[in-house]
C-alpha cells in the first residue's frame, strides 16, 4: 500500500472515531524522506466556536480537533494559534509535548474579537525531534531532527444571544382574568433559533389552564417579542413563570427562566360568587373573521337570571360593531359562547359586563375583558436565493425562487430585481412577469453576477388575491465568504550536506480557480540556491496543487536553513499575493579521519618490538560515542590489540599506539579500524590497511584506506602512514639515483 495512503487512512479512521460533526477539513502534509515516500499528516476536522460573548466583543472559545498519522512518534511537539482577528488571550502555543501517530488531540484557543467573526487564521505546528519504537531494547531512537508546519482554517463565530422577560402587569383582583403583556427580548451580540416561550402560573389560570406557550421560529439581535395573556388568580399568592429555550448561532442549546410574583387584591365579601371569564382563542388576523368561544364560569355557587353585555372594541362581533347581549339564565358551572370576531385594528378587544344572582339572593355584578394580538395577513409571497452562500469574486448563477405560500391563487404577479453589485449578461432591472400563481406554485429569476461583501438584491413586487391589490419589497443577501488562500507547504525539511532538492508545494483549497500562480523565492539562508528563484505554476483549479522542486547545495557548516517566499495569483477579484517562511533543519554526521600512521623504530628489525603509532581526529560539530581503535596483523601481539576511548569532542585530535614483533623479515600487515556511533546513534567505522616491509637492516611501509561505511556522504581517511611511507619510499630513491650518477660520471671520466 502507498504510504501516504496508508497515512491518509490512519486520518479517516481517527476522524470516524469522534463524535464530532464534520464541517470542513484542513491537511498538512510534510514529506520526511522522498524515496521511500514517508510522510507526516496533520488534519484539522473542523473549528467550532464553543463558548461566544453575548455583547458585541469578548472572548470567543475555538475547539480544534487536530489528527496526527505518520510512522513517527513526535517529540517536543507545539501548537499554536494565529487569528485573523483580535488576539488570543488562552495558553499560545501549547506545548504538548508527546505526540504518537494515529492521536487525535482537542485543543481549545480563546480569541478576544469583536463578533460575528469570520475570516481565515491558521495552526502552527512545529517539533523538535522524529523518533521510532526499537523492539529489541525497547526504547524509542531518534530518527530526525526538528520541523514545522501550519494549517489555514477559518474561524466563524456569531455573539451569544441574552434574552430578559419584562411583565406589565403584576397586580390584580381575585378570580378576574386580567390580561397580561409577556415581552421577550433578545440584549445579546448573536441570534437565537427555534425559540420556544413557555408560561406557567402558579396559584392562577392563564388563558383558562395552568399553561401556556408561544413558539417562534428565531429572534434577532435586538429583537423581541410580545404576547398577551389571561391571568385569573385563584389563591392569594400566585407566580408567573416564563421558560425561554433555544439554540443559538453554533447550534447550542439555550435557555433561561423569569419568575413573577402577583399581587393579589381580594373581592368585597357580597361578591363573593363570582364570575370567571376566559376566550379559546387569543391570535387573530387582520380583517379575517374567526370563530372563537367566550368561556363563563361561575364560583362560589349557581348564580340564575346571568346576563352578559359583550362590548367589541377596535373589532366587529357576528359582523356589527354594536354590544352583543347574551342571556344565558341558569349558571351553573360553565357556559360557552360562540362568536365571530373580525379584528379592524391592532389593539382590538372585547368589553365585557355581568350580572347574577346567587342563591344567597345576592346580585353579582363584575367586569372582564379580553384582549387580542391582532397579526397582520401573512404574505402571499415569499422569496429565495439559491445558493445561499457564495465566494467573493466567483462569477455566481443565483436563481431567485418566488413562491406563492398562501392557500389561495394569486394573480397579477410582477416581480422586479434591484441589485446592489453588476449583473452579468442581464438586462436591468431583470423583471418576471406572471399571470396567476397557484397555492404553492413557484417560479424563478435568474441573476449572475460577481459577488462582493455586503451584496443585496431588492425584490419589488406586487399582485391580487381576492379583491386585494398588494404590493411591497423583500431583501435577500447572499452569504460572501472569502475564499481560502492557497496552502504552501514543503514536501522535506530536513536536509543534509552537500546536494539537496526542496519540493515546495502550492495547494488551492478554495472552491474558485486562480491562475498565473507564481511562486518566487525571496531570501534564503544556510544553503546556496541553484536553480531559479521564480517559478511559474499557471493555473489551479479547485483542490488542484502544484509543485516547485528547487536545487540546493548545502555546506558543510550549516546547521539550519530557511527561506521566505512570496506567492502572486490572479482571481476573480484581481491580482493577490502572500507571504511565508519555511525552515528546515540540517543533518551534519560526524566524520573521523585518521591522520597520520608511523612505524617505528627506523629501520624495523626482526624479533625486536615493532610500534604502529596512530593519530585521528573527529571532524564532526558533534561528539562521537563508544570510541575504539583495533587492529589485525599477521605478526605477534606486544599490547593489547583494541584501545577503548569512549566519548571524543569535535575537532579533538587523539593518539594510540600498538606494538607487534616477528621474526620473519619480509612483507607483513596491520589492519587498522577506527569504530564509534555518531551523535544519531548510528555505529560508524573507518579502516586503514598497513603493509610494513621487515628486514635486518631497512624497512618500507605502505597503507591503503579500506573505506568507512557511513550513514551520510564523506570520503574515510587521511593520508596518514600512506604519507609517511611515501616519504621515506622517496628519500630511498633520490639516495639511489643520487649514488648511481656519482658513479657514472667517474666512469666516464676515466
Amino acid at each position: 500500500m502507498n504510504v501516504n495512503l496508508k497515512y491518509v487512512l490512519a486520518i479517516i479512521l481517527a476522524i470516524a472515531a469522534s463524535p464530532l460533526v464534520i464541517h470542513a477539513s484542513y491537511v498538512a502534509t510534510v514529506i520526511i524522506n522522498q524515496q521511500s515516500q514517508e510522510s507526516l499528516l496533520f488534519s484539522v476536522s473542523q473549528v467550532q466556536p464553543v463558548t461566544m460573548p453575548s455583547g458585541s466583543s469578548g472572548v470567543v472559545t475555538f475547539q480544534i480537533p487536530l489528527t496526527y498519522a505518520g510512522p513517527y512518534y513526535l517529540g517536543g511537539v507545539s501548537v499554536g494559534l494565529s487569528t485573523c482577528s483580535g488576539s488570543v488571550v488562552s495558553q499560545n502555543p501549547i506545548n504538548m509535548g508527546w505526540l504518537s501517530p494515529g492521536q487525535t488531540v482537542d485543543l481549545e484557543f480563546q480569541v478576544n474579537s469583536s463578533v460575528p467573526l469570520n475570516c481565515v487564521g491558521s495552526i502552527s505546528i512545529s517539533w523538535t525531534g522524529l523518533f521510532k519504537f526499537n523492539s529489541s531494547s525497547q526504547s524509542y531512537v531518534q530518527e530526525g531532527g526538528s520541523g514545522s508546519t501550519s494549517i489555514k482554517i477559518s474561524e466563524y463565530a456569531q455573539g451569544a444571544p441574552l434574552l430578559s422577560v419584562s411583565i406589565n402587569s403584576t397586580q390584580m383582583p381575585l378570580l378576574v382574568n386580567t390580561p397580561v403583556e409577556i415581552v421577550v427580548k433578545n440584549n445579546g451580540s448573536g441570534p437565537i433559533y427555534n425559540l420556544l416561550v413557555q408560561t406557567q402560573a402558579s396559584g392562577a389560570f392563564i388563558n383558562g389552564s395552568f399553561s401556556g406557550s408561544i413558539y417562534r421560529a428565531d429572534l434577532p439581535s435586538g429583537g423581541s417579542l410580545s404576547f398577551m395573556e389571561l391571568v385569573s388568580p385563584t389563591s392569594s399568592q400566585a407566580e408567573i413563570s416564563v421558560t425561554i429555550s433555544g439554540v443559538n448561532a453554533a447550534g447550542q442549546p439555550y435557555s433561561s427562566s423569569y419568575q413573577q410574583a402577583l399581587t393579589i387584591t381580594p373581592l368585597p365579601s357580597n361578591l363573593q360568587s363570582t364570575v370567571s371569564l376566559g376566550v379559546n382563542e387569543t391570535e387573530l388576523v387582520l380583517g379575517e373573521n374567526s370563530p372563537v368561544s367566550l368561556a363563563v364560569a361561575e364560583a362560589g355557587g349557581a348564580m340564575r337570571d346571568f346576563e352578559l353585555m359583550i362590548t367589541p372594541i377596535n373589532m366587529y362581533v357576528n359582523g356589527s360593531s354594536l354590544p352583543v347581549v347574551v342571556n344565558i339564565g341558569n349558571l351553573s358551572g360553565s357556559a360557552f359562547i360562540h362568536l365571530m370576531l373580525t379584528p379592524i385594528s391592532s389593539n382590538a378587544e372585547l368589553s365585557i359586563s355581568y350580572s347574577g344572582v346567587n342563591v344567597a339572593g345576592q346580585t353579582v355584578t363584575g367586569t372582564g375583558t379580553a384582549a387580542f394580538i391582532v397579526r397582520q395577513q401573512p404574505l402571499a409571497i415569499s422569496a429565495s436565493l439559491i445558493p445561499s452562500i457564495a465566494y467573493a469574486g466567483n462569477p455566481t448563477r443565483f436563481d431567485l425562487i418566488i413562491t406563492n405560500n398562501s392557500t389561495l391563487p394569486i394573480s397579477n404577479v410582477t416581480i422586479t430585481v434591484a441589485s446592489s453589485i453588476p449583473l452579468i449578461n442581464s438586462t436591468y432591472p431583470p423583471k418576471l412577469v406572471i399571470g396567476k400563481m397557484a397555492p404553492g406554485e413557484s417560479d424563478d429569476v435568474v441573476l449572475t453576477a460577481v459577488p462582493i461583501q455586503g451584496a443585496q438584491f431588492t425584490v419589488q413586487y406586487s399582485y391580487v388575491q381576492g379583491s386585494n391589490y398588494v404590493q411591497g419589497t423583500l431583501s435577500l443577501s447572499p452569504l460572501v465568504k472569502q475564499p481560502q488562500a492557497p496552502l504552501v507547504w514543503v514536501g522535506n525539511n530536513t536536509l543534509g550536506i552537500g546536494d539537496n532538492k526542496i519540493v515546495i508545494t502550492v495547494e488551492n483549497p478554495s472552491p474558485i480557480p486562480i491562475s498565473d500562480v507564481v511562486l518566487t523565492i525571496d531570501q534564503y539562508s544556510g544553503f546556496t540556491l541553484i536553480g531559479p528563484t521564480a517559478y511559474e505554476l499557471g493555473y489551479l483549479g479547485p483542490g488542484q496543487s502544484a509543485t516547485a522542486d528547487i536545487p540546493i547545495l548545502v555546506p558543510v557548516s550549516s546547521t539550519s536553513a530557511g527561506l521566505s517566499y512570496s506567492l502572486s495569483y490572479v482571481t476573480g477579484n484581481g491580482q493577490s499575493a502572500e507571504q511565508g517562511s519555511l525552515t528546515f533543519s540540517v543533518i551534519s554526521p560526524s566524520n573521523v579521519v585518521i591522520s597520520s600512521v608511523v612505524i617505528s623504530p627506523t629501520p624495523p628489525g626482526i624479533d625486536s618490538p615493532i610500534t604502529l603509532s596512530l593519530t585521528f581526529i573527529n571532524t564532526g560539530i558533534d561528539s562521537i560515542y563508544d570510541v575504539n581503535a583495533s587492529v589485525k596483523s599477521d605478526m605477534a601481539y606486544i599490547s593489547q590489540p583494541s584501545t577503548f576511548y569512549g566519548e571524543i569532542s569535535p575537532q579533538t585530535p587523539t593518539a594510540g599506539a600498538f606494538t607487534f614483533q616477528t621474526s620473519k623479515p619480509g612483507v607483513h600487515f596491520i589492519n587498522l579500524t577506527i569504530t564509534y556511533m555518531d551523535q544519531y546513534g548510528h555505529e560508524m567505522s573507518v579502516s586503514k590497511y598497513i603493509r610494513v616491509y621487515v628486514t635486518n637492516s631497512t624497512y618500507s611501509i605502505a597503507s591503503t584506506a579500506t573505506g568507512s561505511r557511513r550513514s551520510f556522504g564523506g570520503g574515510g581517511g587521511g593520508f596518514g602512514g600512506f604519507g609517511a611511507a611515501a616519504v621515506v619510499t622517496a628519500v630511498a630513491a633520490i639516495i639511489v639515483v643520487s649514488t648511481l650518477l656519482v658513479i657514472r660520471r667517474r666512469v666516464g671520466h676515466r
